[in-house]
């Protein structure tokens, strides 16, 4: 059964990221991630408000980029820390390293259990241990902290598919959780062989992880989602997905989500666009112009 001891946490960490399906021309770095002790602040955090003890972090570590070994440099000064390194490049979208960055973390953990941690989370209150106890009791698989207050249709996209609209559901063996059968990359405790499965039974391509779907691994994990909330019975539906969200309806949130990123430009010329609010624009001028010509070089081959 789930408890502290038997649950590792696992963090993802990066110093720096490519947001090309954004901005072609900018990176992102967090705020405050140089500091030594950015990290172990987040241990300390989580420690202090779930008892949980064994952490693995795993570390996007961008080999060509300075940011990334200064950051590996402090990752290897902490202690009693399960340091896993996932080696990608600066010119990798960040939605695809990361999310390798995600499995490779899970083959690393030596847990039946796991706390999913990205590292611009904090808790803002203990957990209740004997709550997530009820839910992996009921034979939940996963249960995910709530970042904001708990409301009826917070289903993502609930105005478009009406077979939505009923979720979260009151849970009928614990009020201080609700069934909610939707993912996404926040904070979650998790069956680490169900999480497994869960990301492995996806359509991981891109562009599938792009747009509507979010970003990172939650993409192809929510398309997944959908496709089978439309082609399953619900009691199929809900015996593939047994998902948690804590907390009751109108429960404040457990977690907050503190990141912040400061712009780093790959020249000038783009800082200057994005500065103008141009870089858009600018953007969405080039897709137009490539289309163009794509469209001229498919009719010239004809």
């Amino acid at each position: 059964m789930i408890d502290p001891n038997n649950t590792e946490a696992l963090i993802v960490t990066s110093a720096i990221r490519n947001v090309s399906e954004m901005r072609g021309g900018m990176l992102l770095t967090p705020r405050g991630i140089d500091k030594s002790d950015f990290m172990t602040n987040v241990i300390n955090n989580i420690k202090s408000k779930t008892q949980i003890v064994n952490f693995t972090i795993v570390h996007d570590y961008k080999f060509d980029s300075i940011y990334s070994q200064n950051y590996q440099e402090i990752l290897q000064n902490i202690s009693g820390i399960n340091l896993i390194v996932s080696p990608t490049s600066i010119r990798m979208p960040s939605q695809l390293s990361a999310s390798l960055a995600f499995k490779l973390g899970l083959k690393n953990l030596s847990k039946d259990y796991l706390l999913f941690w990205e590292h611009d989370h904090l808790f803002v209150e203990k957990i209740n241990w004997d709550t997530i106890k009820n839910c992996f009791k009921a034979n939940g698989k996963m249960l995910r902290f709530n970042r904001d207050i708990n409301r009826k249709n917070s289903y993502p996209h609930h105005h478009l598919i009406e077979r939505v609209k009923q979720y979260p559901e009151t849970c009928v063996f614990d009020k201080n959780l609700l069934y909610f059968p939707y993912y996404d990359n926040g904070p979650f405790l998790a069956e680490k062989n169900y999480c497994q499965d869960l990301w492995n039974d996806v359509n991981f391509q891109i562009p599938n992880w792009n747009g509507l779907f979010g970003g990172f691994i939650e993409g192809p994990v929510i398309q997944k989602i959908f496709q089978d909330h439309f082609n399953l019975s619900i009691s199929n539906f809900k015996k593939k997905y047994p998902l948690y969200l804590y907390g009751g309806f109108l429960s404040k949130p457990v977690v907050a989500h503190f990141g912040s990123h400061k712009a780093i430009y790959k020249n000038k010329f783009y800082e200057i666009l994005d500065k103008l609010n141009l870089f858009d624009p600018f953007r969405k001028f080039k897709l137009f112009i490539s289309n163009k010509v794509h469209t001229l070089l498919f009719k010239t081959i004809k």
